[in-house]
């Protein structure tokens, strides 16, 4: 019903008169014509009816209903979590800190389907309340409006110690706000966490100013884990792996490890970043790839004291060399037309200080060594060897993408067997697109399918640097050959691609025929172990007729039979400049090995045939 003040004050007269009252529902009321003093009234009567049992003010279970008469009674906590407290239920508990005979310390209203304006009224509260220690507000649907109120009342308020409005939707401008409120005025508050809120760099950055300059301010709750803010004033080394870190974490941590803090060990692995809105699809770089809190991440670690990083589960010589593949980024600040001379005379400056990480990781380079099937190590590259790496994660993808984007100094990225899928190939991809120095990539042996291989496809007909591309024992099929097919025929410095175990048959291997007939710079095509037969045989071999770059092919453990090898011997015939042909374990026969071996002549190089009966 609509009580209105009138109603209101006649039922707290009523309450004194009535001896036998147990139970008092008051929800659903309308709100809008009560007032703060009319509910005092009724507060008042409420504490002295000594035979009340239960207060309904919104539709939670009879616990909470006795605990609501309890509080009235002077009980110092209050916990309605999970209550849908819209409309007189709010209302109440904000009479109930306007109450100064009352010494509530401690309001929960966690998952109360609290909006702006309910948060709007609590902050009106707030400044009259004189006991209030703890609010938690965790789990509700409070914005940049019911925030920047909340700020404003932490200015006047002199209790509150923590306050909990982590999973709301508050974003930049409510972050600094409360950041605001918490660096110029002298609050009391301890503890905020903020977790889960759509906070992008500016916000975090402002947070992070903030806890560098609050003395009170010790528990700022990043990834969940409020003992953070006092590890990174104090401890080298910061385990934050599994905590869930979103966005507005990484953004925190970034700003925070630019401070010159002591850290110099960080465990980030099994994080969530790149899984709930951190990777946007056109975020400030640009970059579809790698998510900003990831870029922003690599460039604070540039600076930062940090020398073993772990974005998964690898050892210790690795996180090393993640750290100091870090430190070889490029800073965030693009060329400007105003200090375009200034950026020239530093370039010089920079590469030499390349030179020198290069010396540097290259020791740890010859400590670190990977079954990968690459060729030797070039001088003076840099080789990040990650093979092995167990749980790389959304989070480790992320960060990879994050250092192709920003580092000029990568050549080789090694990361065969980390379980990689098409979202962790969709994300490398485009930081392979953007990316003009490395030159080596080796995803083997990861669970990459014809999804992942069309990303890959578009990254390679966008990059004009890379040269050896690793995909054997994937799941791309002949779909995925196909998109790889495609990317031969647009990109012009690709040479070397290895496909092997990757469930190719015919049908792929005559798409990539097709590509191989175009005469595209590739040297070195690796089938094998597919399900070629003679039909994708013969369809290579129509290539090679054309073909005059390629000068290794592998077709070892394929079905390839006689019509296959007949076709095989024929190019060979024609085509002078492949070196190596490698057939082994192929039903091929003698007879069919002999013509091959024919064609062959006397060319320099490896050619290994079917080992017969014979």
């Amino acid at each position: 019903v609509d009580m209105g003040d009138f109603g209101i004050h006649f039922l707290a007269g009523m309450l004194r008169e009535n001896a036998k009252l147990k139970t008092l529902k008051l929800t659903g009321n309308n709100v809008e014509h009560v007032s703060f003093q009319s509910l005092r009234s009724l507060i008042t009567a409420l504490k002295e009816k000594k035979t009340l049992k239960e207060l309904f003010v919104a539709d939670y279970v009879d616990e909470k209903a006795a605990k609501m008469v309890e509080v009235c009674r002077g009980e110092e906590e209050l916990d309605l979590t999970g209550t849908d407290m819209t409309g007189f239920g709010v209302h109440f508990c904000l009479g109930l800190l306007h109450e100064s005979s009352l010494q509530m310390k401690k309001l929960t209203l966690n998952k109360c389907k609290i909006e702006d304006n309910g948060a709007v009224s609590l902050a009106g509260a707030l400044t009259h309340s004189r006991w209030l220690e703890t609010l938690e507000l965790a789990e509700n649907e409070i914005s940049d409006k019911g925030a920047k109120e909340l700020a404003v009342s932490l200015r006047q308020n002199p209790t509150l110690k923590k306050l909990l409005l982590n999973d709301n939707k508050i974003g930049d401008d409510g972050a600094k706000s409360l950041a605001d409120a918490l660096t110029r005025h002298n609050t009391k508050l301890e503890s905020l966490n903020l977790h889960g809120n759509p906070i992008g760099k500016i916000g975090a950055e402002c947070l992070a100013e903030t806890v560098k300059k609050s003395p009170k301010l010790n528990k700022f709750f990043v990834a969940n884990d409020e003992a953070l803010v006092r590890a990174l004033k104090e401890d080298e080394e910061i385990n934050l792996s599994g905590t869930k870190m979103a966005e507005f974490d990484v953004y925190f941590l970034a700003a925070m490890l630019k401070a010159n803090c002591m850290v110099k060990k960080l465990r980030l692995f099994n994080n969530d970043i790149g899984n709930d809105g951190a990777r946007a699809d056109n975020n400030e770089h640009g970059n579809d790839g790698a998510c900003d809190g990831a870029i922003a991440l690599v460039e604070a670690l540039r600076e930062s004291n940090v020398g073993e990083l772990f974005v998964a589960k690898h050892d210790a010589e690795k996180a090393e060399l993640l750290a100091q593949v870090c430190r070889a980024t490029a800073g965030s600040e693009k060329p400007t037309q105003e200090n375009s001379m200034k950026e020239e005379t530093n370039t010089g400056e920079f590469f030499a200080m390349a030179d020198q990480v290069r010396g540097t990781i290259s020791q740890q380079l010859s400590k670190i060594t990977g079954d990968t099937g690459q060729k030797a190590d070039k001088e003076n590259e840099i080789k990040l060897d990650l093979n092995r790496t167990e749980d790389m994660g959304n989070f480790g993808v992320n960060f990879l993408a994050a250092i192709l984007h920003k580092n000029l100094t990568l050549t080789e990225l090694l990361l065969g067997k980390c379980s990689l899928n098409d979202e962790g190939a969709r994300i490398l991809a485009h930081a392979v697109k953007g990316n003009n120095r490395l030159r080596t990539l080796s995803l083997f042996s990861n669970d990459i399918g014809s999804d992942g291989a069309a990303h890959l496809a578009t990254a390679l007909c966008g990059n004009n640097e890379l040269k050896e591309l690793f995909l054997q024992q994937n799941k791309m099929g002949d779909e995925g050959a196909k998109e790889m097919a495609k990317a031969l025929e647009c990109n012009g410095t690709l040479e070397l691609l290895w496909l092997g175990e990757n469930g190719i048959g015919d049908g792929g291997a005559k798409s990539l025929a097709d590509a191989l007939k175009k005469n595209t710079p590739l040297l070195e095509l690796s089938l094998y172990n597919n399900n070629i037969k003679d039909k994708g045989a013969s369809d290579l071999a129509g290539a090679l007729k054309k073909n005059r770059n390629l000068q290794t092919l592998k077709l070892d453990y394929n079905s390839i039979q006689k019509d296959g090898a007949k076709s095989l011997a024929e190019a060979l015939e024609r085509n002078g400049k492949l070196a190596n042909l490698t057939l082994f374990n192929n039903n091929i026969s003698d007879a069919s090995s002999k013509k091959i071996k024919e064609a062959w002549g006397a060319r320099v190089g490896e050619l290994i045939l079917p080992v017969g009966d014979d």
